[in-house]
C-alpha cells in the first residue's frame, strides 16, 4: 500500500478510540469494522479497528493499544494486516503497569479498585499490546503492558481475572544509556549494591565521586536502565524552595513516596533515590538552612536503615571534601564510589569511542600520540576535544593528526580550570641545556626509562622515584631541569613556591600542600616541583623552624607517604597515581632529615655548575639563537667562563648582545673583541669555596 500521512484521530472523534479510518480504496468492503495490525514507517505497531472514507492520501489512527510504540512518532501509515478475533470470554490476563507522579496523589490500594477494570473493558486487546490513555494518565498510569495465552483479539469482562505481574515507574526521558569506556570498574561497583540489598535485606547507599565530566551521571543513567530500576530522581536545584522548611518537607516527600510505592506495590525491580551534587544539599560549610536540611536528610536516611526498607539511595558529587561528614559514616553513605582519573587505557577507550562514531577510524598511531598528550583528561573532555576536531575536519583540510596537535595546542581539560592550583604542560626539552651529560643519562635511567618501561621495573622489584631533590649553586639550572623532566616523562606540572603556600591564616598553608597533591592526582602522571624548598620547610633539630614550617613539612611527609592518600579516599581519582615530587634549594645541608630517607627524596642529585663541555653547549645554544661572528671561538670563551654558572653564561650573552649594540647600531653581528670587552669587566656569581662545599655535601652523602 502507499503511505498514508497520519492525523489524530482526535481531529474527528473524541468520544470513541481505537479506531483506524483509511481510504476506502486500501480496504476491502469485508474488512470493514475489524481488527487490523497498523504498522507507521519506523516500524510501531498498532491494534485498531479499520473504517473506510471517501478520501486520498491520509488517515486517521488512534495509538491507544500498541504492540511497539517509539516516543517520537513518525506520520506515515504503510502497511495494515488483519487479526483474528477471539469471542470466547477470556478468563486470565497478566498485566505489567508504569506508573507517573499522578499516582502518589492517590489513595492506597487505588490499583486494587474497579477503575482500571472499567478503563481495560472499553478496549480490544492482544497478548503483548502496550495500553495508554488519558484517563490513565491523570490517574498516575502511564501504560499497561498486557501478556496473555492467545494471539486473538479479545476483550475482558467482570469475569477476566487480572494479575498484576510488576508494578515499575515511568523512566526519565534523560536516561540513555552510553558507552562507558575508562570507567567500567566504577560501573561494576555500582551494580553489586542491589545484590547486597538482597543478601542483607535493607537499605544500600553509594556516594558515587569524581570530577565534573568524569562520567557520574552516564554510569548511573547505564545502571538504571540495565537493572529496569523504579528511580526517584531529582537535582539539588530542584529541592530549594524560598521559606524555611519547604526544602524538608520536599525532602520527606520523597522520601515517603518512595517508601510507599515499595511498599504498596512491591515492585520486582531495584527502588532507586537518585540525588545529584548532594554537597550542594548538605555542604560541609553551614549556610543559613544547611544545617536544617542536613539534620533532615540524615534523620529519613537513618530511618531507612532502622526500618530495613528495601531501597538504594545514590547521591554524586565532584567533591567528597564538600559534603557534611555526618554523611559519610557507617549507616549513611558508607560506600563511596569513586570514578578515578582515565589512565592511558581509559583514554584510549574514550577517544576510540569517540572517534569511530564522529569521525570514522582513525589510525592507531595518531591515536596512541593523542593519549600520551591527554593525561588529566576525564571522559567529557575526550568527546569535546573530538567534536572540535570533527568542526575543523569539515572547514580544513589538513591532515587528521595535525588537526589533533593544533585542537590539544587551544583545549584545556576541566581538571586544570577548576583546580585553584596551576597546573601546565611544559615546552622545555633536554636539548634546551646546554651539556650536563651525566646529569641528564641520571635522570634518563632512574626516571625516564622506569615510566616508559614500568612493566620491566617491576618485573625486577623497582621502583620509579618517589621524589627527587635536586641541589646546587643559583643559577645551575635546577628549575629548568625540572620543567625538562616533565615533558620528556610527558608529565603535567605543578609548580609551588613559599610566597603561594604560605597564608596568614592557620591551616590554608597545609590545606594548599594537600590541593596540591590532589590536582596531581587528577592530573597524573604529574610532576610536584617545590621550588626553594628550604623556605617551605626547616630542619628540626636547628630549632629555627617556625611552626608553620613544622605544619608544612608534617603535611608534605604525609602526602608523600600516602597517607592522606588513605584517608581521603575519595580524592583518589587515579588508580596507578604517577606523581613525582622533584624539589630544588641552595641549602640542602637546611633540609630535615625526614625528607632525605628513601621513599621520600630517593635521589639527591648535585647540580654543580656547568664544566668546560656544558659551558661550551650553552654558548652553543646562544650561537643559533644569536649573530655571532666568525672571530668568536666557542672553545676560548668556554675556558674564560670557568666558574661561571648557566645563568651567568646566560646574562653574559645578552651583556655582549648589548655592548654591540652600544657600540654600533648597524651592527650585524657579536665579535670576539665585544666578548672580550664585557668579560673585562663580568665576575662569576660563584666563588671556588662556594663550589667545592657543594661537592664536599655530595660526598658527605655518599
Amino acid at each position: 500500500m502507499e503511505k498514508l500521512k497520519i492525523l489524530p484521530l482526535s481531529d474527528i472523534e473524541t468520544l470513541t478510540h481505537q479506531k483506524c479510518i483509511v481510504p476506502s480504496s486500501y480496504l476491502k468492503e469485508s474488512d470493514s469494522s475489524k481488527f487490523f495490525r497498523c504498522r507507521d514507517s519506523a516500524g510501531n505497531i498498532f491494534i485498531c479497528k479499520v473504517f473506510p472514507m471517501n478520501s486520498t492520501g491520509y488517515c486517521f489512527l488512534d495509538r491507544s493499544v500498541s504492540i511497539k510504540c517509539s516516543s517520537s512518532l513518525p506520520d506515515e501509515l504503510v502497511e495494515i494486516s488483519p487479526l483474528e478475533e477471539c469471542f470466547d470470554s477470556h478468563q486470565k490476563i497478566d498485566l505489567e503497569i508504569t506508573l507517573n507522579e499522578n499516582i502518589f496523589q492517590r489513595k492506597k490500594g487505588f490499583l486494587k479498585s474497579n477503575f482500571l477494570r472499567h478503563s481495560l473493558e472499553q478496549f480490544h486487546l492482544t497478548d503483548g499490546v502496550t495500553f495508554q490513555s488519558e484517563d490513565l494518565e491523570e490517574m498516575g498510569i502511564s501504560e499497561v503492558l498486557v501478556s496473555s495465552s492467545t494471539k486473538q483479539v479479545f476483550q475482558i469482562d467482570e469475569n477476566t481475572e487480572l494479575i498484576i505481574k510488576n508494578v515499575s515507574l515511568k523512566k526519565h526521558q534523560s536516561f540513555v544509556s552510553k558507552n562507558l569506556g575508562g570507567v567500567e570498574k566504577s560501573y561494576l561497583d555500582l551494580q553489586k549494591t542491589p545484590k547486597n540489598m538482597k543478601l542483607q535485606n535493607k537499605c544500600q547507599t553509594a556516594l558515587i565521586v569524581g570530577p565534573t565530566g568524569s562520567g557520574k551521571t552516564s554510569i548511573c543513567h547505564n545502571f538504571f536502565l540495565s537493572q529496569k530500576a523504579n528511580v526517584f530522581c531529582f537535582q539539588a536545584a530542584e529541592l530549594f524552595r524560598q521559606y524555611p522548611g519547604e526544602t524538608e518537607e520536599v525532602l520527606r516527600t520523597i522520601f515517603q513516596n518512595a517508601k510507599l510505592f515499595v511498599k504498596e506495590f512491591n515492585p520486582k525491580d531495584p527502588t532507586v533515590i537518585f540525588l545529584e551534587n548532594i554537597d550542594v544539599i548538605c555542604p560541609a560549610e553551614e549556610t543559613a538552612n544547611s544545617p536544617r536540611i542536613t539534620a533532615q536528610f540524615v534523620s529519613l536516611l537513618d530511618d531507612l536503615y532502622s526500618s530495613r526498607e528495601k531501597l538504594l539511595v545514590i547521591a554524586t558529587t565532584n567533591n567528597a571534601e564538600a559534603v557534611d561528614q555526618s554523611l559519610k559514616r557507617n549507616g549513611r553513605f558508607n560506600n563511596e564510589i569513586v570514578i578515578r582519573a582515565l589512565d592511558e587505557e581509559g583514554r584510549r577507550d574514550v577517544l576510540r569511542i569517540s572517534c569511530t562514531l564522529s569521525l570514522g577510524e582513525v589510525p592507531e598511531e595518531i591515536l596512541e600520540s593523542i593519549v600520551k598528550k591527554t593525561n588529566g583528561y576525564v571522559g567529557a573532555d575526550l568527546v569535546l576535544l573530538v567534536e572540535n576536531v570533527l568542526k575543523e575536519t569539515l572547514k580544513s583540510n589538513m591532515e587528521i593528526g595535525l588537526i589533533f596537535e593544533e585542537a590539544l595546542k587551544n583545549f584545556k581539560p576541566s581538571s586544570i580550570h577548576s583546580s585553584e592550583v596551576s597546573v601546565y604542560k611544559t615546552t622545555e626539552t633536554f636539548s634546551s641545556i646546554g651539556g650536563m651529560c651525566d646529569l641528564k643519562q641520571t635522570l634518563q635511567t632512574s626516571v625516564l626509562r622506569g615510566l616508559d618501561h614500568s612493566e620491566t621495573f617491576r618485573k625486577f622489584n623497582l621502583n620509579i622515584p618517589k621524589g627527587i631533590l635536586l641541589y646546587g649553586p643559583p643559577g645551575c639550572a635546577k628549575t629548568t631541569i625540572a620543567k625538562c623532566l616533565a615533558t620528556e616523562a610527558n608529565m603535567t606540572f605543578i609548580a609551588a613556591s613559599g610566597a603561594e603556600v604560605y597564608s596568614p591564616y592557620v591551616g590554608c598553608a597545609e590545606k594548599f600542600i594537600s590541593k596540591i597533591f590532589d590536582a596531581a592526582r587528577k592530573n597524573s602522571p604529574c610532576l610536584i616541583f617545590l621550588d626553594e624548598i628550604d623556605t617551605l620547610i626547616g630542619k628540626r633539630s636547628t630549632g629555627s623552624t617556625s611552626d608553620v614550617q613544622t605544619r608544612i613539612l608534617s603535611t608534605l611527609l604525609t602526602e608523600m607517604d600516602g597517607i592522606g592518600l588513605k584517608m581521603r579516599s575519595a580524592n583518589l581519582l587515579a588508580s596507578e597515581n604517577k606523581i613525582l615530587v622533584v624539589a630544588a634549594t641552595n641549602r640542602p645541608d637546611m633540609i630535615d632529615d625526614a625528607l632525605m630517607r628513601p621513599g621520600r627524596f630517593d635521589r639527591l642529585i648535585h647540580v654543580p655548575p656547568p664544566d668546560f663541555e656544558s659551558r661550551r653547549g650553552i654558548l652553543e645554544i646562544y650561537n643559533k639563537k644569536m649573530p655571532f661572528a666568525e672571530d668568536v671561538d666557542l672553545d676560548v670563551l668556554a675556558n674564560l667562563t670557568n666558574n661561571f654558572s648557566g645563568s651567568d653564561i646566560c646574562n653574559l650573552c645578552n651583556e655582549v648582545a648589548l655592548f654591540a649594540f652600544m657600540r654600533n647600531l648597524e651592527v650585524t653581528s657579536i665579535t670576539g673583541t665585544d666578548f672580550e670587552s664585557v668579560l673585562a669587566e663580568t665576575k662569576s656569581s660563584l666563588t671556588s669555596k662556594q663550589i667545592q662545599w657543594y661537592y664536599d655535601f655530595e660526598n658527605k652523602c655518599l
